[in-house]
This record gives C-alpha cells, structure tokens and sequence, in this order.
C-alpha cells in the first residue's frame, strides 16, 4: 500500500514537472530600455511624421501582429517612401468565433487615422519596427489649434507635451550633434 501510495505521488510530480516545463518554454520575457529623445534619435533609422490609415492583423508563427499602414507627410530622418509599414507585437483576431485581444506590455495603443511621429529601425520594403516600442510612437493631437506631441501610452513622460514644431526641432538638433 505505501508503495502505490509513493508511486501516485512520483507520477503527481512528474506531470507538475513535465507541465512546468512546456508551460515555462512559451514564456517569453522583454526587458525595455529607457530611451530619452535623443537615444531614440540616434538609434532609429528613419523617423517620420505620418497619419495611421490601416491596421491589418497578421498571423506568424502562431502569434499575433499588428501591421499598420502609415501615410508618410514629413520625414526628419532618412528617406521613406510615401507609404511606410511598421509592425507592432498583439492585435485582435478571431478565434472559432470569439475575439482575441492580445496586448504585449511595451507596445502602443495605436489607432487609424492617428497622427504620429515615428522613430523606426529597419528597411522597406520589409516592416519597420518601432525603436523602443511605445517609446518610438509619439502620438500628435490638437490642442487649441496647434498641434502637441506626447507618448501614445499612459506613463509618467505622458504629462510632458511639446508642440510638435518644437519636438522636430529639438530632434534635428540631436541629429546635427551626433554627426559632428
């Protein structure tokens, strides 16, 4: 009796182990480096200011992706095309009928027909990433009739806005400073 009683245990923990273990392989962990302005400016290759007018899903390798069309009206740094696509980690897809949102911590909320200054690694035609994730997405809105850029995200940097003449200024500035 104390041997089965012994053998129902080792089975127990095998499954708890063998369960752990497939459990910890799909868990992946992102450790997000602040960036200030000028980190983003150095690090991104192209950064322009552009409106939102598509949002695609995209399914690779089981995972959801956000693919989002940008209409490119000023460009800082680098030469986009008029057109420009950047992905972004989650999206909402269907799933046997029920909607499945997936959010990855460090991403934007993003929207069509948002406007935004975007700070971008990568090359056309593939996607674009965001450099920094959120961080490389400054949303502009309007304020008062003049436009103010502030981090698309709720964040503490959220309650710092500039008006985006400033901002762009600021960042040809950066630019100017680190090819000397």
């Amino acid at each position: 009796m104390e041997d089965m009683k012994m053998n129902g245990m080792r089975t127990r923990i095998g499954m708890g182990i063998l369960l752990l273990t497939s459990l910890l392989q799909f868990g992946h962990t992102t450790t997000m480096v602040r960036m200030n302005l000028r980190g983003l400016t150095d690090h991104a290759d192209l950064i322009a200011i552009g409106r939102i007018s598509e949002l695609n899903m995209v399914l690779r390798d089981g995972q959801t992706w956000t693919v989002a069309t940008v209409l490119v009206e000023q460009a800082i740094k680098g030469k986009p095309a008029s057109v420009i696509y950047f992905q972004i980690p989650g999206g909402t897809r269907t799933v046997e009928g029920r909607t499945l949102v997936t959010v990855v911590d460090g991403t934007p909320a993003i929207s069509s027909m948002q406007k935004a200054v975007l700070f971008l690694n990568g090359k056309a035609p593939e996607y674009y990433d965001l450099t920094g994730w959120e961080q490389g997405y400054r949303h502009v809105q309007n304020q008062n009739g003049q436009e103010i850029v502030s981090l698309s995200s709720e964040s503490p940097e959220r309650k710092k806005l500039m008006p985006l003449r400033v901002f762009v200024n600021q960042i040809r500035e950066y630019m100017k400073e680190g090819s000397r």
